[in-house]
């Protein structure tokens, strides 16, 4: 690393303050606040209360020690706690009291309730200004000489100064495709919208960014080209993916050379300490400690855009809400100082400094644990996350079938994918019959650092699924999820251009970070289940024309008339197979009968026809014509049996044979046609009247005739059911629940 003095000094950048920016001044009553505190000053000034009169004397707490966390790579719901849980107690916690005085000797170098809970500058206390600047040399390593920093409430309120400070109403700002909704939420009050640039494994693309740049057109886009890009770089929210150091230097380069105003970047980096790894699968992962001590995990995290900076161009957020407290709303800048001046002068009007609570608990935890302990508390914390994230994808890969491969194209393009779909049933195998109904129910791309999974949905194989109904599936599936107990993020909050959202893209982001091991698994198991039954239930179509809905009535015609047919010749080669039977019968007890009287013995098994009394009497075998009668009798009762079959399993009913087929309709089939074949015939005809009419064929159809296909080889799918008040159409029933969808496409405006 350079030393400061070897290190050039930051560009005026100065052309890139917003009119409000240039327009702030120092706030008179702050702008008395350099003499406060200095020896022998008395302060008349300010409308400051007395601190003899906080109620609070000293603050203390318990803290947990920097090393309460392992940085071997095991998960916590496999180490002792379980034992401590059957004897009804916690695993003990070890911990240092921090305490602070409302009053000390030395207030300019330790922490003290008078000076935190008082009216203070936006700087921030002291000795938190001073920690901090230490860390962010240490770990961040600027590129320029006179960086410095500020602190703020979070980093949100800080992109909000940000906003403020940089952009005037009407402009634009550059963020990836997806992004933070609260940073979208926090520029539109200043009529300052955002422009997506499409991702990749590593987040934006730079080729993409290049392309954004040197193609604007003011006239079309309504507004100068962008001078201000917010990213994520680090466990990007929602996508969890992490930039390397080339293509931040790639971006960093095009942000220098694109205009004479250049782009100004914003590194919003909350999750920059909770840098994980790719995932293992939990077949293949070994449980070691890690080798690392905490100052080479530190090194081996990726470099920052600060690093990269020796222009003083990038606007660094940093936050303690992810590795202390949310509730602390504590975070800082570090910027040029130029830029450091105009955000201070946003807070001393807004914001003024943070609490004085968070800030003084926080200085004194960190002053107490020193560089060395918060660096081993940070250390600890990443191996706890990714233990969590593995822990959520090893129980998704329980509850589902998922695959890998590598992405090609898309956001997604060059990242392992894992694609879930149902696993097969007990005892059941990869057969080719299995791989039909092996469907996708989404995708998903373990993250390499943050809190969030980000699934992509699948809903094409929903059955009754219309181009266009991504939306609405979407807000369906999460409702259900909801009121199921589960409670997860819709993706389209997290789209940057939610105005021209592609429908097809449907996400949904999942955290990690707060349930507990038996939540998360028992959240798998909801979505699991809600998951499967969409994909086996069906949706309303879309309305239809009147014209499709009557070629489909014809193609549904044409196939029920074929299903007729065949039906019909089954059952005449029944009858002629049962006569034939028959004839066969009477042909042999014809023959033993003649073989007895020649023989003058009964042909055992005889008994019925030769009446006696056991005595060793024989009588007369009947004439032949009581034969013919009985063989008469037997044709009889064979052919009422056929006729209360026939009672029992109606033909469907018949179609006028006068209908055309469509002309691109198969041939007919014959009666060897099994059930597979003759229901890909019905989606080949039904898609030919669909498209003979300029049509397609409404939603759920092909997936109900797969549906079909996808049943026992024993089941008859010509053995139509007579209607009833639950089947009034005489649907074909499902042999493994009640309530088949139905054989073709419902009435119109109908649902499936």
């Amino acid at each position: 690393m350079q030393s400061s003095e070897k290190r050039q000094k930051a560009v005026d950048l100065s052309h890139h303050l917003s009119d409000v920016a240039r327009a702030r001044t120092t706030s008179p009553l702050k702008g008395l606040a350099r003499y406060f505190g200095r020896p022998g000053v008395i302060t008349l000034a300010g409308g400051t209360p007395s601190p003899d009169y906080f109620p609070f004397a000293t603050i203390s707490g318990d803290a947990l020690v920097p090393e309460s966390f392992s940085v071997t790579n095991t998960h916590s719901g496999s180490s002792l706690s379980w034992l401590w849980k059957i004897f009804g107690g916690a695993r003990k916690e070890k911990t240092n009291t921090i305490t602070i005085p409302k009053f000390t000797d030395h207030p300019q170098d330790e922490v003290n309730l008078a000076t935190a809970l008082q009216y203070g500058m936006a700087t921030g206390l002291p000795q938190l200004q001073k920690f901090i600047n230490n860390f962010v040399e240490k770990v961040y390593q600027p590129g320029y000489a006179d960086w410095t920093t500020l602190v703020q409430t979070g980093n949100t309120d800080g992109w909000s100064r940000v906003v403020n400070t940089l952009c005037n109403p009407g402009e634009a700002f550059i963020t990836e495709d997806w992004t933070y909704p609260s940073a979208l939420a926090s520029s539109q009050p200043y009529g300052v919208h955002p422009v997506g640039v499409p991702m990749d494994s590593e987040g934006m693309r730079s080729d993409e960014l290049r392309k954004l740049l040197s193609e604007w057109d003011e006239t079309a886009r309504g507004c100068k080209r962008p001078h201000v890009m917010y990213t994520i770089p680090v466990g990007q929210n929602p996508t969890g993916v992490t930039m390397g150091v080339d293509r931040k230097k790639e971006i960093y380069d095009i942000c220098v050379e694109y205009g004479k105003l250049y782009v100004i970047i914003v590194e919003d980096d909350p999750y920059y300490f909770l840098q994980m790894g790719p995932y293992v699968e939990k077949s293949e992962r070994a449980t070691q400690a890690s080798a690392l001590d905490s100052d080479e995990w530190l090194a081996g995290l990726q470099p920052t855009y600060v690093k990269l900076d020796y222009q003083g161009r990038v606007i660094r957020l940093d936050t303690f809400s992810k590795t202390i407290a949310p509730g602390s709303r504590l975070g800082f800048f570090t910027c040029n100082p130029r830029f450091a001046e105009r955000l201070e002068r946003a807070g001393e009007t807004s914001t003024q400094a943070p609490c004085g609570f968070g800030q003084s608990l926080i200085t004194q935890l960190l002053t107490t644990w020193k560089f060395e302990g918060y660096a081993r508390w940070l250390h600890g914390l990443a191996v706890q996350y990714k233990a969590r994230r593995d822990y959520l994808l090893d129980a998704l890969a329980d509850e589902f079938h998922l695959k890998a491969s590598l992405g090609a194209t898309g956001s997604w393009k060059g990242c392992t994918i894992y694609t879930a779909s149902a696993k097969p049933r007990r005892g059941a195998e990869m057969t080719e019959k299995f791989a039909l109904g092996d469907k996708p129910y989404f995708s998903v791309v373990p993250p390499s650092a943050g809190m969030f999974v980000w699934l992509k949905l699948h809903f094409e194989n929903v059955p009754g699924f219309r181009q266009g109904d991504e939306d609405t599936l979407e807000m369906k599936l999460w409702t259900q999820l909801a009121e199921a107990g589960v409670l997860i993020g819709p993706g389209r909050y997290f789209n940057s251009d939610e105005g021209n959202a592609n429908p097809a893209e449907c996400h949904f982001r999942i955290s990690f970070s707060f349930a507990t091991d038996e939540d998360l698994k028992k959240a798998v198991e909801i979505f699991g289940k809600v998951r499967k039954t969409m994909a086996s239930a069906s949706v309303a179509p879309t309305s239809l024309s009147d014209d499709i809905q009557r070629a489909l009535q014809q193609a549904v015609g044409d196939a029920n008339n074929a299903a007729a047919s065949i039906a019909k010749q089954k059952k005449q080669k029944r009858h002629r197979d049962e006569e034939h039977a028959v004839a066969e019968a009477e042909d042999g007890t014809l023959r033993k009968k003649k073989k007895s009287k020649k023989h003058g013995t009964s042909a055992e098994g005889d008994s019925e026809l030769i009446s006696g009394s056991g005595s060793g009497e024989q009588t007369a075998t009947p004439s032949e014509p009581d034969v013919a009668v009985d063989g008469q009798h037997a044709k009889k009762k064979k052919k009422n049996k056929g006729k209360e079959r026939a009672q029992e399993e109606p033909v469907p009913p018949q179609i006028d044979p006068a209908l055309t087929a469509p002309q691109d309709a198969p041939p007919p089939m014959d009666i060897a046609t099994s059930s597979a074949e003759f229901l890909s015939a019905v989606v080949a005809a039904a898609s030919a009247t669909a498209g003979n009419a300029g049509q397609q064929l409404p939603g759920g159809f092909d997936q109900q005739m797969q549906q079909y296909m996808a049943y026992p080889p024993d089941f008859d799918p010509y053995a139509f059911p007579a209607p009833s008040p639950q089947h009034p159409q005489g649907h074909p029933p499902h042999p493994h629940q009640e309530g088949p969808p139905p054989f073709g496409p419902p009435p119109h405006g109908q649902a499936t």
